[in-house]
């Protein structure tokens, strides 16, 4: 008599197992993964940083002064074209690097408008481009749009130092002995200036925190450092309009 072989399919305690183990397997990886994708997004942003840094320092030997914008920047009521101080496109060449990798998606073409400060210490109104996460960005995801690349963020005072009372600013009384002399320090530490520190900030990012909470700083040493979230956003002030200027004046 011929033998005929019987084939059995998977019982449904074999199915579940094995949907069990791809489930395990799957909540392992996934935040592994996560986290290696948004590494490799924040060492393209500190790439970008870097560049951008180095493009500062040609820029600077070439005009002996600091561009107005990094991308684009225009102002109010002037026709709407590239800006006329600017790293792009002749010391950065590619306008990528001017976003950060986890800014998420947005038009480099449209506008946003960012409160700055004119001229003559008051506040104006500014148009960046919306995917340019290094001359501006929108802190808290919900329209608090803040300039973070600003040649000027303090006016002189009527002592030649600084103001308390420029845009945002919220300094203390002359308690400590010392602090006529680093409110003179941080007032020179504006890319206005010939030749301002080593310390002065350009631009950050904050779109790295993570579970240490801070924010890539470009410094115009070149260096890019990770800085307390703390530091950047003062307790006693709000973000708007104060986190552009109160964290420039917190020295390196």
């Amino acid at each position: 008599m011929k033998r005929i072989d019987q084939q059995h399919g998977f019982s449904l305690l074999e199915l579940l197992t094995v949907v069990a183990i791809i489930a395990i397997l799957a909540a392992v990886l996934f935040p592994i993964f996560r986290a290696a994708k948004e590494r490799a997004k924040k060492t393209a942003c500190v790439t970008n940083m870097h560049a951008i840094g180095v493009a500062l320092s040609e820029y600077k030997l070439d005009n002996n002064r600091y561009p107005t914008c990094l991308l684009g920047y225009y102002t109010v009521d002037q026709p709407i074209e590239s800006c006329t101080s600017s790293l792009y496109p002749e010391y950065v060449k590619s306008i990528g690097d001017f976003t950060c990798p986890s800014q998420g998606a947005g038009d480099i073409n449209s506008l946003q408008s960012v409160t700055v400060m004119d001229a003559n210490g008051g506040k104006a109104t500014a148009d960046y481009y919306f995917g340019d996460s290094y001359d501006w960005t929108d802190p808290t995801g919900m329209g608090d749009k803040v300039a973070t690349y600003m040649r000027m963020w303090a006016p002189p005072g009527t002592d030649g130092v600084m103001n308390p009372g420029f845009v945002g600013a919220t300094f203390a009384p002359n308690t400590d002995p010392d602090d006529a002399t680093k409110q003179t320090n941080d007032y020179m530490r504006q890319l206005r200036f010939k030749d301002p520190d080593a310390t002065t900030v350009v631009t950050w990012c904050m779109n790295h925190r993570g579970g240490d909470d801070k924010a890539q700083v470009l410094f115009l040493s070149g260096n890019v450092v990770a800085v307390p979230m703390k530091k950047m956003t003062p307790s006693s002030g709000t973000i708007t309009g104060e986190i552009n200027v109160l964290y420039r004046a917190l020295p390196k």
